[in-house]
């Protein structure tokens, strides 16, 4: 019996349980929010009768009330649907508004308007349209007599003339650029003055992507842009054209990369009005140092490390034995954000020379916002001029591996905020990672160089720790350097390593008729490490050899450069009274050769800045879709 109870409880208990469940299962939802939204928010239209629609999305009931008789609407609607507007024709010389208001209770109104041109009037007065497909739009013209339109471009023909209220038809034909284009049409009212109505067209992409290898001879014009995707060789035999004006965008993702292997050859010659631009394809605001690889140069000049493959990544080889190998020419060229740290200290550089010949010319070449050095070289044998090293992240100008090119006319300007953890520097020089003896020997010969550091002078704060010297001579180098200036760095010259301390002692290591300036403190112009052939104390007289030419000028001010530390709009040219003007010297022998034009000033400039015109100092906003 005990048992019989507890069967006939526990039935009882379920009963319940279902009871209450089912209770609760029956309560009513809560009900939603209510909701509403109108598209569009207005509209224009002409002055002729007619009917314009506006899509209304809500989840409740919904009113609509119009402030003028000319313009009846439908009075309202549950949920999703439509307001029909229906509008008489517009018979006087003054547009006129409409506002429609529509309400669901709970809600703030919502007001839309209906803009009808007055008689005498064209609407829309602007339609933008795609690049492609050719098309047609139509304007709406209201007259009380004739009328005439014409296009003021052959690519949108209009129709040409009516009488009374008609239509303009005007017919455009696919845009074949990357520009956006505008046609204006006049429209003649008999008795008003001409109306002016647009057609916007859209610039098209033309976007050609490029990866893999380019074989045969290319070319790639200015019409187009192209984007590297992941590294792109241009391989032995190969020649790459690229027009002036040519926009050329890395990928980021793939980081995009264009290598001129040995044997190939690049022909990017630009023009002071036309530069060629290998840049981001980040938009305006969000490019950064590293959004790309950067462009590698591979030649067959001697390097004295064997038959080394490029840092970086890329498959390519460089170096061999022809010292005037030619891989091509770079000339007005402009190359932002570049540089990509696929390991640590194995960066591709924002240009890179490994084993280029004299054959190869480059001129008037600007590397901005690289993310390692701006320029460096790995052997070869290739001279260069006009060369800009801006806001870059590591070194300026890196020489090691056997170069022994000539370098005149070399402008680097720096950010206080950005250097590298490595140790950023004006000049870099290694005859190789060892500092060996072997040949050839690092031994570039710099002429005409301005470098300005992160220090403009005392007042100057926060400057990145990671700054080092102007000159950072070491493992065996024989850098020259002659009539040039190195001002704002923490430290002037650092002469490191045993070999490089006796090529200076024995005149092959060089620096001459040159000038140190502004550096940290009168102490840091010049440094060794410790345990040195020299000492700091016999590193300074060597410098300050009376032969030799050279100076040191604590206070930049006192360099009279025009606004040298202005990061945003840099003009180093030499103001009346400068020491740098009158005071060069052309006649050491490293300098007899027909490179070199002999000129009067110390530094990069004399009295006419050769950066004008061609160089940009914030690429950061220019919108690359027009260039």
């Amino acid at each position: 019996m005990k048992t019989s109870y507890l069967k006939i409880f526990g039935l009882l208990m379920a009963a319940l349980t279902i009871g209450f469940t089912s209770c609760k299962k029956d309560e009513t939802p809560a009900t939603p929010a209510a909701t509403l939204a109108v598209s569009p928010a207005a509209q224009n239209v002409g002055s002729l009768a007619g009917t314009s629609n506006f899509t209304v999305t809500s989840n409740s009931t919904w009113n609509v009330v119009s402030d003028q008789t000319w313009c009846i609407v439908t009075s309202g609607g549950v949920g999703n649907g439509t307001i029909v507007t229906n509008y008489t024709e517009n018979t006087t010389t003054s547009q006129r508004v409409a506002s429609i208001t529509i309400t669901v209770s709970g809600l703030a109104p919502k007001v839309i308007t209906i803009t009808q041109g007055s008689m005498n009037s064209v609407t829309p007065l602007n339609q933008d349209v795609p690049a492609t497909p050719a098309g047609l739009v139509n304007f709406a013209v209201s007259a009380s007599g004739a009328w005439t339109a014409i296009s003021d471009q052959p690519w949108c023909t209009v129709t040409a003339s009516g009488t009374g209220n008609g239509n303009i038809e005007a017919n455009y034909t696919s845009n074949g650029t990357t520009i956006q284009r505008v046609a204006n049409i006049t429209v003649t009212i008999a008795g008003v003055a001409p109306i002016i109505v647009t057609v916007t067209q859209a610039g098209g992409s033309n976007v050609v992507e490029v990866s893999g290898e380019i074989s045969g001879n290319v070319n790639w014009t200015a019409d187009k842009q192209y984007l590297i995707k992941g590294f792109t060789y241009v391989v032995d035999g190969a020649v790459l054209t690229i027009a002036p004006g040519t926009i050329i965008k890395g990928d980021k993702l793939t980081i995009g990369a264009l290598i001129v292997e040995r044997g190939g050859k690049i022909i990017a010659d630009g023009t002071a009005t036309n530069p060629i631009i290998f840049t981001s394809n980040a938009p305006v605001g969000f490019r950064n140092r590293g959004d790309w690889g950067g462009l590698v140069l591979c030649g067959k000049a001697p390097v004295n490390n064997g038959d080394p493959q490029i840092e970086g990544g890329p498959r390519s080889h460089y170096g061999g034995s022809d010292a005037n190998d030619n891989s091509g020419i770079l000339r007005y060229v402009r190359i932002e954000y570049a540089g990509y740290p696929l390991q640590p200290d194995k960066e591709i550089n924002g240009l890179t020379m490994a084993g280029v010949g004299a054959g190869t010319i480059i001129d008037y070449i600007m590397v901005s916002f690289a993310n390692d050095d701006s320029y460096e070289w790995f052997g070869g044998t290739v001279n260069a001029k006009h060369l800009i090293a801006y806001r870059g992240l590591d070194d300026d100008f890196d020489t090691d591996n056997g170069f022994q090119g000539k370098l005149q006319y070399l402008f680097a300007i720096r950010d206080k905020n950005v250097a590298d953890v490595s140790g950023s520097n004006g000049f870099e020089s290694d005859n190789d990672a060892t500092g060996s003896t072997n040949a050839p020997i690092t031994k570039p010969t710099f002429c005409n160089v301005t470098i300005i550091g992160p220090r403009k002078d005392a007042t100057t704060s926060n400057i990145n720790a990671n700054y080092k010297n102007a000159l950072h001579l070491r493992r065996n180098t024989q850098t020259c350097t002659y009539n040039s200036v190195f001002a704002g760095y923490l430290g002037g010259l650092l002469l490191d390593g045993a070999l490089s301390q006796t090529s200076a002692v024995n005149g092959v290591l060089q620096i001459r008729n040159t000038i140190l300036a502004g550096t940290s403190s009168a102490s840091t112009f010049f440094s060794v490490p410790s345990n040195s052939t020299m000492t700091k104390d016999s590193l300074t007289p060597w410098y300050l050899t009376p032969a030799f030419a050279n100076d040191t000028i604590v206070n930049n001010a006192d360099l009279k450069l025009t606004n040298a530390f202005n990061l945003d709009q840099p003009n180093a040219v030499p103001m009346a009274g400068s020491p740098l003007l009158g005071t060069a010297d052309f006649t050491n022998t490293n300098l007899q050769n027909s490179f070199f034009t002999a000129e009067t000033f110390i530094g990069a400039f004399g009295t006419t800045d050769w950066t004008s015109g061609w160089a940009v100092w914030d690429p950061q906003n220019l919108s690359y879709g027009t260039k």
